[in-house]
């Protein structure tokens, strides 16, 4: 919101990821404006000397509430450099899906299949490394205490997770029905400035809702089967009755 702090429409949250510490924000009440000058600013600054994996910058990632951002940050998110400025417009689509026998979702609205293929990438993390990392919640172990255990299982989340050693398709984790999306579309500039400069901003407070609905149920289909009968046949309930007629006067009649 224009003229208001972050602090005053928003909280933030410390997380951990496998990135490292990550800073999430999320904003208290709905979104009433739009547009590229009622944006959310950022000035970031960077002061590690070392980085994490050799990558420098900084990782940003909007997301669903619901959605587990611990490896989402790494493959979903988008990279901005010092010197740079972005703007990132949002956009959100609607999913909305049928169960079936054939493609099964949860309509649960508080479940994500996020947090359940997040949960499963740090159970198979577990088990090749014996002990947890910072970023490993919701799992029951103990946590990586030396240098060498934290060594290895940096190595065995490259290995995983990086290095095709684990994949999203061998997890259980079945999808959601109600799905809510959020494209981001980015515009960079570069800036004189040692620090990246970052807006935020909805293009506009319209969404795009997909929606499956039943097109051929049971009662069309008996509909369509008893008036294709009816073609071909020429037949309809009068007439067959008047068939049972003639079969009953022909058999009183001997």
């Amino acid at each position: 919101m224009r003229g208001k702090r972050c602090e005053e429409v928003g909280s933030w949250s410390t997380i951990y990821t496998v990135l490292g510490i990550c800073y999430q924000y999320k904003v208290r009440d709905p979104v009433q404006t739009s547009g590229i000058f009622n944006n959310m600013y950022l000035l970031l600054h960077d002061t590690e000397t070392h980085y994490y994996n050799g990558d420098s910058g900084f990782k940003i990632l909007i997301h669903d509430p619901r959605d587990d951002p611990v490896i989402d940050i790494r493959t979903h998110g988008t990279t901005i450099n010092q010197g740079w400025g972005k703007d990132v417009r949002v956009a959100v689509r609607e999913f909305k899906t049928i169960p079936t026998k054939r493609w099964p979702c949860i309509t649960n609205t508080s479940y994500s299949s996020s947090q359940c293929i997040s949960r499963c990438f740090l159970t198979a993390l577990y088990a090749h490394t014996g002990c947890l990392m910072p970023y490993m919640h919701g799992i029951s172990g103990r946590p990586c205490n030396t240098s060498a255990e934290y060594t290895h299982a940096t190595k065995m989340e490259k290995e995983l997770l990086f290095y095709g050693g684990w994949r999203h398709s061998q997890c259980e984790c079945m999808k959601q029905c109600n799905e809510d999306i959020y494209s981001m579309f980015t515009e960079a500039a570069s800036t004189a400035r040692d620090s990246a400069k970052l807006r935020v901003f909805f293009q506009d407070l319209t969404y795009d809702e997909v929606s499956e609905e039943i097109a051929y149920d049971t009662i069309a289909l008996l509909c369509d089967i008893g008036g294709t009968l009816g073609l071909l046949l020429g037949a309809s309930v009068l007439t067959f009755m008047e068939f049972l007629e003639v079969v009953l006067v022909k058999c009183l009649h001997r």
